[in-house]
C-alpha cells in the first residue's frame, strides 16, 4: 500500500453506511457503486433481487485485483484473490469459498450476456466492508484498512483551545463543524446552517439544521451555537469576525450583529476556528472533553503522544468510511519520516523540504503539495522604534527580493 505524504492536508473522508437488509424497492439505474471512493464502471447496470444488489462478476472481481475464470459446462464463475477462492454457479443459491459450501440469500443470474453475482457476499469474502447510503442510493465498498494513523509535529490538544475541550480545530476538523464551509473554488456551502440572509447593514440571520446532535447527545440549536460563539469571542477574540453580539431568535434561528458593515462576514464564518462545540462538557474526573458535531468524535488522548478519534455513527450527514483516526505526535522530522517509511504511520504532516524529492522518486509514496488560499504577513508596530521611522520601513521594502 502506498503511503501518503502531506505538506498541508485536509482529510477528505469518503462516506458510507449499509443496513443488513440491503436496499429495498430501488430502481437499478439509480444505484451507484463506489469502491474505495471510486465509481465502479459497469457495462450492465446493477439489479436488486431479494434485497441484494447484484453486479457483473468480472467487473467486481477485477476491481479487487482478483483473477477470474469461467467454466462454460457448469456455468460457474471463479475468482481468486490471494489465498481466497470463490466459486458461484448460475441460478444456484450457494457458493464455494475455499472448498467450503455457503448458502446464498440470492443466486447469481444471467442478464444481457453477463453473469451477475451478489455484491455484498463476494466483497465481504474478499475482505472488504460493504455499506449502503440510503439517502444517495449508493453502495460503498471499502477494500483498504479502516484505520488511519497520521503523524503530527505537535499535540493538537492544549490549554489555548480550552473551550473546544482542549482540541485545536485545524488537524482535527473532523470533530467540529462551522455554520458554513468553503469549497475548493471558494464558494460557500451550508454546514450546520441551512441558509442565511443579511438583515440591515450590520446583522446576519442564520437558520440552523434541525437534525443535529453533539457527540454527547445534546441537541445542537441556536442556544448552543451562541454559547460557542460567545466562548470563542471571549477566549480567543479574533477581530476578523467583527462580531458585536449574538442573539437567539428561536430554537433554530441565530442573529449575529457586526460592529461595522461587513459584506464578507459569511465567508469568514467558514474559518475552522469558528466551529460549534458543546462548551464545558466534562468527564467523570471533571476534565473538559471535546464535544462537536462532526463525523469523528473524541476517544482518548495521551498528553504529548497521541490523540485518537472514532467514527460518529450518529452523524447527521453521510458517515465516514474510516472507523478510527489516530494522531501520533512526532516532533522530530527524522523520526517522523522513519515512521512513514516503516509503515508505522499512513500520513505525515509537514515534511521537510529536503526530503520531498526523495519521497517523490519512491513509488511507495504519494506526495501532495497543496497551495492553500491564505496570505502570511508580518505587521509593524508603527509606535515603536525603529520601524516608526518611515525610512527604516522603506529600507526594509527595498531589501525584499520580489522576484524570488
Amino acid at each position: 500500500m502506498k503511503k501518503l505524504v502531506v505538506l498541508l492536508v485536509a482529510l477528505a473522508l469518503v462516506v458510507g453506511g449499509l443496513p443488513p437488509a440491503g436496499p429495498q424497492g430501488t430502481e437499478a439505474s439509480t444505484i451507484r457503486i463506489l469502491i474505495d471512493g471510486e465509481p465502479m464502471t459497469l457495462q450492465v447496470a446493477p439489479v436488486i433481487r431479494s434485497g441484494r444488489v447484484l453486479v457483473p462478476f468480472r467487473a467486481l472481481f477485477e476491481a479487487f485485483g482478483a483473477t477470474v475464470g469461467w467454466q462454460e459446462a457448469t456455468e460457474t464463475v471463479t475468482g481468486r484473490f490471494g489465498t481466497t477462492s470463490i466459486s458461484l454457479r448460475l441460478n444456484r443459491p450457494e457458493a464455494v469459498v475455499n472448498s467450503r459450501t455457503v448458502l446464498l440469500d440470492v443466486a447469481p443470474i444471467a442478464l444481457e450476456g453477463r453473469t451477475l453475482v451478489p455484491l455484498r457476499f463476494v466483497a465481504e469474502n474478499l475482505g472488504a466492508t460493504v455499506r449502503w447510503i440510503e439517502r444517495t442510493q449508493t453502495v460503498v465498498v471499502v477494500r483498504a484498512a479502516q484505520r488511519l494513523t497520521v503523524a503530527l509535529v505537535s499535540d493538537p490538544m492544549g490549554s489555548r483551545w480550552a473551550f473546544f475541550g482542549r482540541v485545536g480545530p485545524y488537524n482535527t476538523a473532523g470533530m467540529f463543524e462551522s455554520l458554513v464551509g468553503l469549497n475548493e473554488d471558494m464558494t460557500i456551502f451550508p454546514r450546520l446552517a441551512t441558509s442565511w440572509e443579511r438583515v440591515g447593514e450590520k446583522s446576519w440571520r442564520f437558520h440552523l439544521r434541525r437534525d443535529v446532535r453533539f457527540h454527547s447527545g445534546r441537541v445542537f440549536d441556536a442556544t448552543s451555537a451562541k454559547e460557542s460563539l460567545d466562548a470563542f469571542l471571549t477566549t480567543i477574540g479574533m477581530p476578523f469576525l467583527e462580531i458585536e453580539s449574538v442573539e437567539v431568535q428561536d430554537a433554530n434561528t441565530l442573529l449575529i450583529h457586526n460592529r461595522i458593515p461587513f459584506p464578507a462576514f459569511v465567508e469568514q464564518m467558514a474559518h475552522p476556528l469558528v466551529a460549534m462545540a458543546n462548551i464545558g462538557l466534562t468527564n467523570a474526573q471533571g476534565v473538559i472533553i471535546p464535544d462537536g458535531t462532526g463525523p469523528f468524535k473524541y476517544l482518548s488522548h495521551i498528553d504529548g503522544q497521541e490523540l485518537t478519534l472514532v467514527r460518529n455513527d450518529a452523524y447527521w450527514g453521510e458517515q465516514a468510511i474510516l472507523e478510527q483516526i489516530r494522531f501520533r505526535i512526532i516532533p522530530d522530522h527524522t523520526t517522523r519520516m522513519l515512521a512513514l517509511q516503516t509503515g508505522e504511520v499512513d500520513i505525515a504532516i509537514r515534511v521537510p523540504m529536503p526530503d520531498v524529492a526523495g519521497l517523490q522518486a519512491n513509488r511507495n509514496f504519494v506526495v501532495h503539495q497543496i497551495n492553500p488560499p491564505m496570505v502570511r504577513h508580518l505587521s509593524f508596530n508603527l509606535w515603536r522604534a525603529p520601524v516608526n521611522d518611515v525610512r527604516v520601513r522603506q529600507a526594509i521594502s527595498h531589501a525584499i527580493d520580489r522576484k524570488a
